[in-house]
């Protein structure tokens, strides 16, 4: 009876510290996301061509909006400053790595930004 329960215990702990981990990777990835993409629309400002300044100051108004610093705070509180600026390094990195050219004429990663604003704002705004 005392391995049955030692088992038990040992399997919710186990799948327990797994969901806690995975949680922590997916906030970790979204941090990420929200900063390249961020990075990205004020890269967008940043054109002489007014059609992406245009989109660039939509998308970053939403990556600088409400539901975003909310996002930010929990994270802060629930791992922590350094945690937060790791992973907030390593979206700007991969914005960085990008050329001019790949970053401002590859209409695929203002779909995704947007779609990920759109996931994360549906999923964070009541909270």
């Amino acid at each position: 009876m005392k391995i049955l329960k030692l088992l038990t215990a040992t399997i919710l702990l186990s799948a327990f510290s797994h969901s806690a981990f995975a949680d922590e990777q997916a906030d970790a990835q979204m941090i990420t996301n929200s900063t390249f993409c961020a990075m990205y629309s004020t890269r967008l400002t940043q054109t002489s061509d007014s059609g992406l300044q245009v989109k660039g100051v939509n998308l970053n108004a939403r990556f600088n909006g409400p539901v975003f610093n909310r996002v930010l705070q929990v994270m802060n509180q629930t791992y922590g400053r350094t945690w937060l600026e790791s992973n907030a390094r390593n979206g700007s990195m991969t914005a960085m790595q990008l050329s001019q050219s790949e970053l401002l004429y590859n209409p695929e990663y203002a779909r995704q930004c947007d779609a990920f604003a759109d996931k994360v704002e549906k999923e964070w705004r009541g909270k």
